[in-house]
């Protein structure tokens, strides 16, 4: 990692439809360091609307030291007017993610991201939950695939819970 004005980048290079990504960020925050890492995955010609995947993993709030919680969505943004959104449910990305292997690649994208964010920050314990309550199966689908990647570099899990419909994954690390 090289140090930039106080902040630390590790450069993660993909490839989606043709274009290079951008970098992992880590902002340091408080006792424990916060990562985020905004993948751009497309562009709208006709309305200068820009979609990216963000990935964030950030210390999980009220609970020990090391435990960190995972997060991630679609961002479609327009920098000529400020306008910006969060997309976490397929239904809203439907229209413009409209094939299944596109769909599919940005899956992908979610995990590989993911599992060099847990490479990087290396915590006793990751957990995330649904974004959305009452999922149906389908759409449940995409979170195992996470969890099962997340399985590939070193940590052990499963979904351990469903509250007011919201599902949550624990995975604990098992690999120094």
């Amino acid at each position: 990692m090289e140090e930039f004005s106080g902040e630390r980048f590790l450069v993660y290079r993909s490839c989606i439809e043709g274009k290079e990504v951008l970098d992992i960020r880590t902002f340091v925050e408080g006792d424990g360091a916060s990562y985020v890492c905004q993948v751009q995955i497309g562009d709208d010609d006709e309305t200068g609307d820009v979609y990216s995947v963000l990935v964030s993993l950030a210390p999980a709030i009220a609970t020990p030291p090391n435990r960190m919680e995972l997060m991630f969505f679609l961002v479609r943004a327009n920098p000529s007017t400020d306008f910006l959104e969060e997309l976490q449910d397929g239904r809203q990305t439907k229209s413009f993610l409209a094939s299944k292997d596109v769909r599919g690649s940005i899956l992908n994208l979610i995990c590989s991201v993911s599992c060099e964010l847990l490479n990087v920050a290396k915590p006793e314990v990751v957990h995330y939950m649904t974004a959305e309550a009452y999922l149906p199966d389908k759409a449940l689908r995409k979170y195992a695939t996470l969890c099962d990647a997340l399985k590939t570099v070193g940590y052990e899990g499963r979904e351990v819970d469903v509250y007011l419909g919201n599902h949550k994954w624990v995975l604990r690390r098992i690999v120094a």
